[in-house]
């Protein structure tokens, strides 16, 4: 399985860059073959074309510490799932994806509803409070009106 990271440096024991498109160098790690490709951006807006090349590689899943919103349209376009990774290496990263530690979210497309509908989604609000204190009844009203 492919991986691309978004890290600080160009090694596998550099951390995860905070942010996706902010990141020094982007790693493409491959664990079936044990290999590593580093590349590093030259302007601001080079994550894209990154992107590109790593669907191009067929890699599967994108790891970073945060991903901002036009990237996350962009990934979905290509089909990557997104890892988030906090305070840890890119080896660390690969180790607790591999492992299933590390939850990669598949990012819906631009227009897809959700997978719940509108009263399912405060179900989950509904029972929480259904104690019947004062707070809980607050939430109640606050959820069910309109406009929610």
């Amino acid at each position: 399985m492919k991986t691309l990271i978004a890290t600080e440096g160009s090694t596998l024991d550099s951390p995860v860059a905070r942010r996706f498109e902010r990141a020094a160098w982007y790693l493409i790690v491959d664990d079936e073959v044990h290999t590593l490709n580093a590349c590093q951006p030259q302007s601001p807006h080079d994550h894209h074309k990154i992107l590109a090349r790593a669907a191009q590689d067929n890699v599967a899943t994108v790891v970073a510490g945060k991903v901002g919103f036009g990237n996350l349209q962009l990934m979905s376009s290509f089909n990557f799932k997104v890892a988030y990774a906090h305070n840890m290496s890119a080896h660390e990263a690969v180790e607790k994806l591999s492992h299933g530690e590390l939850r990669a979210l598949v990012v819906r497309k631009k227009g897809e509803r959700p997978p719940y509908t509108r009263g399912q989604k405060h179900a989950g609000i509904r029972e929480c409070f259904a104690g019947g204190t004062q707070r809980g009844q607050h939430h109640l009203q606050q959820y069910s009106g309109r406009g929610h």
